[in-house]
């Protein structure tokens, strides 16, 4: 359980968020929303060291988003590569319009609905589509601080105590059976909670991370499996 932060202490782990990036430039938005790792799963374990730490996420069924505050204040959400937003981001439930902190960060995460899974192939060809027409049902879900410097378990903790909802997560190394957790997932006794279509296993050194790589194409640091 995540308790409750010293406001100060929340604000100097937040410190560390970079001013690399051109936080309100809204032509960059396409570089906002690359894919995973484009390779197989062995060669992509194969690239890391056997002591290197994972976090497992789930692959949840939706829209991808990026939130943009500035001073606390949430200013604008794109979907994925297109430059407006998409729906009306006050009527999603658990999105929170002003931060507790003066802080400017991009957040990304996932636009949901509980009930996705369900659709039918052809629905979940349109999502966007369909979460337009159920707005008042969606949830958002968060999943990095993209201008930040800090490992990926900490940004997760660092988003609920800004108030956002979070995957639940497994934390493991790549010596763990990893198919297990596809197995576990598959059996719904992990992430049963969201609509989902398998897992992701992300590295959790935000060093590491920037060593693998990522662009406007690919996260490398991230694998999805289904």
């Amino acid at each position: 359980m995540i308790r409750n932060q010293n406001p100060t202490k929340l604000t100097r782990n937040l410190s560390r968020i970079s001013s690399e990036n051109h936080f309100f430039n809204y032509s960059m938005i396409r570089n906002e929303f690359p894919s995973m790792a484009n390779d197989t799963l062995d060669n992509w374990i194969g690239k890391l060291l056997p002591n290197t730490r994972l976090i497992i996420e789930p692959l949840i069924l939706g829209c991808q988003t990026v939130l943009f505050y500035k001073n606390g204040c949430l200013t604008k959400g794109f979907y994925r590569r297109e430059y407006e937003s998409f729906i009306d981001l006050k009527r999603i439930r658990n999105i929170p319009h002003q931060l507790h902190l003066d802080i400017d960060v991009k957040i990304r995460g996932q636009i949901y609905h509980p009930g996705f899974l369900a659709l039918s192939n052809n629905a979940r060809k349109c999502p966007l589509r369909y979460l337009k027409t159920n707005e008042e049902e969606l949830n958002f879900c968060s999943f990095q601080i993209i201008n930040s410097d800090q490992n990926h378990y900490q940004s997760l903790i660092e988003l609920k105590k800004l108030g956002f909802e979070v995957p639940s997560a497994e934390f493991t190394t790549i010596t763990s059976p990893l198919h297990m957790y596809l197995q576990l997932f598959k059996a719904r006794k992990i992430f049963e909670h969201y609509p989902a279509e398998g897992i992701v296993l992300k590295v959790n050194s935000r060093k590491l991370q920037k060593q693998m790589g990522e662009n406007n194409l690919f996260v490398n640091w991230a694998y999805a499996v289904k």
